[in-house]
């Protein structure tokens, strides 16, 4: 796991903070247009929320795991609803669950759904985007937790990255969060599964156990 932690770091400093540094390298020569500023700001902006984003998944990650606690998950789902609701008012984001109490990670388990919140709302490809968080137990299967959303859907060759625990340069992510996502779940020895949603979109299921 540790190994796989640095592979992905390393190719987000290797491949996706090169090359927003190679464009404002290549306009900064052309700063009195307004356009390039723009341009060399918004990179900018980018590359430090993408160190951010890579030094609180270390932080998270490093978080001590052996003292879990008692928590409703429903009510950390609302919260968590709640937090994008008021920062982004155009996502239309529901939250379906029965009170259901569990002993694990809350922070851990927050920063999770946080995450697929998040990816689902930044690559959505419409102006009414529609994310779903689901909550569920089942005795013999343990707590499921679902987002899916009506976006353009998580490409294949992520899925596979993120699945096999490795990267290739053909074969990467687009950035931290779902790595994040996989690592969290393995360390509260959960499960993570993809699939498509109907018509379109994502499911996303984090399976955490007792």
């Amino acid at each position: 796991m540790r190994r796989q932690r640095i592979e992905v770091l390393n190719r987000i400093l290797r491949h996706n903070v090169r090359n927003d540094l190679d464009v404002v390298l290549a306009n900064s020569d052309r700063i009195t247009d307004d356009d390039i500023r723009s341009t060399i700001k918004s990179t900018l902006q980018g590359t430090l929320r993408l160190s951010s984003k890579a030094r609180e998944a270390e932080e998270v990650m490093g978080t001590v795991t052996t003292s879990p606690e008692e928590f409703d998950l429903a009510a950390l789902a609302m919260a968590v609803a709640d937090e994008f609701r008021s920062g982004d008012p155009s996502g239309d984001i529901t939250v379906e669950a029965a009170d259901i109490q569990i002993v694990s990670h809350q922070p851990v388990v927050r920063r999770i759904l946080h995450e697929l919140v998040e990816n689902a709302l930044k690559h959505a490809d419409t102006d009414a985007p529609c994310v779903t968080i689901t909550v569920r137990a089942d005795p013999d299967e343990g707590t499921e937790v679902t987002v899916a959303d009506n976006g353009p859907g998580i490409p294949n060759l992520e899925q596979e990255a993120v699945a096999d625990g490795s990267e290739t340069q053909l074969k990467h992510g687009r950035g931290i969060g779902l790595w994040f996502v996989n690592w969290a779940v393995t360390q509260l020895g959960g499960e993570l599964e993809f699939d498509q949603n109907d018509p379109t979109g994502s499911i996303v299921t984090v399976r955490l156990y007792d």
